[in-house]
């Protein structure tokens, strides 16, 4: 899920300039390797707070920096808030554990524009940094709609097979024009079913509510 201001949807044409920063090799070669395989980012890697200004300063900056709180060199909020003003044009999003609500506010008052958690699906990941690219404000369903510190106490969703149909075609791309023509109904019903949809997910929008159904697993 997202939260913040709009800015006109996500621009799938432009490369995302990606610093995946966590001292886990193996999880860095994994999130390359499916961003790789999505296309649309240009991916630079490090393992220490050390490694993040040093590449700030040799590339002038990221659109996006996953930056793991618990790398050799951090000191929590301050480093956060030192890497923040470093990558001042880009964005900076936690990519750590499961956090309370209280620490990942605390966070984004610190200046962190997004929260990843390590247990997102990764199938996931590539519209979570897209939205954040994009000056989207990011974090979990889980926890922008009221959850504690875990996803498993996070909303259970009803949706009609039709609506998840819905869903999976906006996904794909297609508008409610194509998506009428496709379910022989009107424009107008595709626009009052998204309406339901969006409501039942808590989403402001159809691109929102592709990120929840997404983040809850609800699509192929």
């Amino acid at each position: 899920m997202y939260s913040g201001s709009q800015s006109g949807g996500i621009d799938r044409e432009k490369i995302v300039s990606l610093l995946v920063a966590d001292d886990h090799e193996l999880l860095r070669d994994a999130i390359s390797e499916i961003l790789k395989r999505e296309g649309g980012f240009s991916v630079e890697v490090t393992g220490s707070r050390e490694g993040v200004l040093k590449q700030i300063e040799e590339k002038g900056g990221f659109d996006v920096i996953l930056l793991d709180l618990q790398m050799p060199g951090m000191s929590g909020l301050d480093s956060l808030r030192e890497v923040a003003t470093s990558n001042a044009d880009g964005a900076v999003a936690l990519f750590t554990g499961e956090l309370t609500r209280d620490v990942v506010m605390s966070a984004f008052r610190a200046g962190a524009k997004g929260y990843i958690p390590k247990t997102l699906p990764l199938r996931a990941l590539p519209i979570a940094l897209r939205l954040i690219a994009s000056g989207v404000s990011y974090v979990p369903a889980w926890l922008a709609n009221g959850g504690g510190a875990t996803q498993g106490d996070g909303p259970s969703f009803d949706l009609l097979p039709e609506e998840l149909q819905i869903l999976e075609a906006v996904s794909d791309g297609r508008t409610n024009k194509e998506i009428a023509f496709t379910m022989d109904v009107t424009e107008g019903s595709i626009k009052m079913k998204m309406r339901t949809i969006c409501m039942k997910l808590g989403a402001k929008n159809r691109t929102h509510a592709v990120v929840i159904a997404r983040q809850h697993m609800m699509l192929r």
